[in-house]
């Protein structure tokens, strides 16, 4: 199985749990034929809402200053009212993806608070008082060209990291 093939499984496992923590597993399957179709809405036991999407789009709390070059394509995200996650995609070289979110993270006053990296994988957590960014990234290890990952950001983390 492709490495690209594997991160695609493993951001859908991702999704699927936040959906059944989020909903309970009695509505996941009917959330998930929704989302693999475009865009569906679930509502947790508290009334809040969170957007499940496979298409491009992007919630309107993700920071609008992130980068997102035309040469990166969003291929699902997952918003909530504190949080939103995007998966992306690139042809783009693999440090030159983890440089652009890097050098955000500086240029936007985020501070490190961890970072677990390889010859091609990174995840990198940082802050800014309330505020997360966190970007995974990893280069496809077979080809070699294409980076899969996911942009996090949320202005209200339940734990303080």
């Amino acid at each position: 199985m492709k490495n690209r093939q594997k991160w695609s499984i493993a951001m859908s496992a991702v999704m699927l749990i936040a959906m059944i923590f989020a909903t309970g597993c009695s509505k996941v399957e009917k959330a998930i034929q929704e989302a693999e179709q475009g865009t569906t809405t679930i509502t947790k036991g508290n009334g809040e809402e969170i957007k499940l999407s496979s298409k491009a789009d992007i919630p309107d709390l993700f920071p609008s200053d992130v980068p997102i070059p035309d040469e990166i394509q969003v291929t699902s995200s997952i918003g909530g009212k504190d949080s939103v996650t995007l998966t992306i995609e690139t042809k783009m070289p693999y440090d030159d993806v983890v440089k652009l979110y890097y050098d955000y993270t500086k240029r936007a006053g985020y501070s490190e608070v961890h970072k677990l990296e390889d010859k091609d994988f990174i995840n990198y957590s940082s802050k800014k008082g309330m505020e997360r960014f966190v970007f995974t990234l990893q280069l496809d290890l077979e080809d070699k060209k294409i980076v899969t990952g996911a942009l996090v950001y949320s202005n209200k983390p339940e734990t303080e990291q």
